[in-house]
């Protein structure tokens, strides 16, 4: 599923996205926050409380808290915005943070990657292996994924997915999708080339879809 935009250039979801997304939603069984940090006057953050409180009518589990930039340091911080907007994070109902985060708005392919995001952590969850459950709980220290993506990239979504389902089942890890177009200079720290590009405590790089294994062996290698 995709998002589009309207005449006026704001998102919404069009009747079959809203049937698919109510199906999705009726699974959620616990209360989710999606908090946003936005600009005044940007037309980006104009277009993400938009898309947000649409996506929130579709469910009485889903919440949106929206915060001005500047206003909630340690929350910038907790997200790593580092002076990124917009930016999302999914919260549980106690405002505890999932790791789950976006530096721009999840929309074109992306919106699958927020669908999930909601799904693992205010719902049942995707599940993995057993073998991948055993090495995931071995990962006892913090780690930051990020991953950039172009929000018509489907290789680029799946990535976040893998990244944000390890995420959310291991609270040493947080997982990050970047809009490589809103923010070029990501794009000249990285030297980014193409998309997706996953990046591990900034230190450790993989180029490409990547699924739930070659994410664990990228964790493990920096460990070891």
């Amino acid at each position: 599923m995709e998002h589009t935009k309207d005449d006026n250039g704001g998102f919404f979801l069009d009747q079959q996205m809203q049937r698919e997304l109510r199906q999705v939603f009726k699974k959620l069984n616990k209360k989710v926050i999606l908090t946003a940090i936005l600009e005044k006057n940007s037309s980006k953050s104009s277009e993400m409380t938009q898309l947000l409180n649409e996506i929130a009518e579709l469910s009485d589990f889903i919440e949106v808290n929206c915060i001005t930039a500047g206003c909630s340091p340690d929350l910038e911080e907790l997200m790593d915005c580092d002076g990124h907007f917009p930016a999302l994070g999914i919260f549980d109902g106690q405002m505890q943070f999932s790791g789950l985060s976006y530096l721009g708005i999840p929309g074109g392919k992306e919106i699958n990657s927020l669908v999930y995001g909601l799904y693992n952590v205010a719902g049942p969850g995707q599940t993995i292996s057993g073998k991948n459950k055993k090495r995931l709980a071995k990962i006892i220290s913090p780690h930051r994924i990020k991953v950039c993506v172009s929000l018509a990239c489907h290789h680029c979504c799946n990535t976040v997915i893998a990244s944000q389902l390890l995420s959310a089942q291991n609270p040493y890890l947080s997982s990050q999708m970047i809009d490589a177009a809103l923010f070029p200079d990501i794009v000249e720290k990285y030297k980014l080339e193409r998309v997706p590009l996953l990046i591990l405590d900034d230190t450790a790089f993989l180029w490409g879809e990547k699924g739930i294994e070659d994410i664990l062996s990228l964790l493990e290698n920096s460990i070891s």
